[in-house]
């Protein structure tokens, strides 16, 4: 404050359409003193000023690396990421390749391979026509349809344990039951490469073509 007092007494203020301001009631070593001050504290301010320019500079550049570092961090979580899902990619296809290659494991049971009559389904659908006999009964009655004899086809391809699984009457079933006897040896059944005996059956018709 007395700086200030002493600038304003000894300063004439510059007014327009005067002469410039000039100095008065002031020796040279006041004048000189003063200027030293002014002098002092620009600098000073200048100092302030660069001093928070260079602050501003060093918290942008921290800004800066700050940024640098979580895009670096991101990259890095990215390459990871995709990395990851390359190799869950690469295990999902080689188990489906895995599972589709054959594995070592016990095979499953082979099918079983039903007893057949030796010469073909034709042969035995003319053997049973040529042998069979139909009943005067049946023709009176007008009694036409199929008889179903089961019977068993043991392990020799013989023929044994013949019953009547379905009934037309009128004596056809007791000649479907005779002409079933009178087939020769099947080839008998197969259950996981053995010979094994298996049940079969036959239709004898009556009255129909």
């Amino acid at each position: 404050m007395k700086f200030a007092a002493l600038i304003l007494s000894g300063v004439h203020i510059w007014v327009p359409g005067k002469d410039f301001a000039y100095f008065y009631g002031m020796n040279k070593a006041s004048f000189s003193l003063a200027l030293c001050l002014l002098l002092a504290v620009f600098v000073l301010q200048s100092n302030k000023c660069s001093k928070k320019e260079n602050s501003q500079q060093t918290a942008s550049a921290d800004m800066d690396r700050v940024r640098d570092s979580i895009m670096k961090a991101d990259s890095v979580a990215t390459a990871a990421a995709i990395a990851a899902a390359k190799e869950d990619s690469i295990i999902k296809a080689d188990s489906a390749v895995a599972a589709t290659m054959p594995q070592n494991r016990p095979h499953p049971p082979a099918l079983p391979v039903a007893p057949h009559y030796k010469e073909g389904r034709a042969a035995l659908e003319k053997f049973l026509a040529d042998n069979t006999r139909y009943p005067e009964q049946a023709k009176k009655n007008n009694i036409t349809g199929f008889v179903v004899v089961g019977f068993m086809v043991k392990e020799d391809g013989s023929l044994t344990d013949f019953r009547i699984l379905k009934s037309l009457g009128y004596g056809c079933d007791e000649e479907a039951m005779r002409v079933a006897k009178l087939m020769p040896a099947w080839n008998p059944g197969k259950q996981n490469g053995k010979v094994v005996p298996m049940e079969m059956n036959v239709s004898v018709k009556f009255g129909v073509k």
